[in-house]
């Protein structure tokens, strides 16, 4: 299953496509992000995988440049992350989640 992604802008989610080549990772399309952007406040990046939901060396990187929390979901989990200048820690997804957006995110996964 090739991951999906998108953004969390205010209080709504938005699916963002993949233009990535590989299945196992993704890269949001530029327009489309850019453009969702522009709608508010950045609160979080989502993106599935497709068992664990540990953060790959990729997702690491990303999360050093968008200083976002990004949450992770996969079949088994949803997990939330966020860099400081300490390191990249886990951070408690009900925080950043309300229901609603917790069953968008889940969808991601159809």
């Amino acid at each position: 299953m090739k991951e999906r992604c998108g953004v969390i802008i205010g209080d709504s989610f938005y699916e963002v496509k993949n233009v990535s080549d590989r299945e196992d990772e993704f890269e949001m399309d530029p327009q489309q992000l850019y453009s969702l952007l522009s709608k508010g406040e950045l609160r979080a990046i989502v993106h599935t995988h497709s068992f664990s939901c540990m953060p790959s060396d990729k997702d690491l990187q990303g999360m050093r440049a968008w200083k976002v929390p990004w949450i992770i979901v996969s079949r088994e989990c949803v997990k939330t992350f966020q860099a400081s200048d300490l390191g990249v820690f886990e951070v408690d997804v009900n925080s950043l989640l309300f229901k609603k957006l917790h069953d968008l995110a889940v969808k991601l996964l159809k």
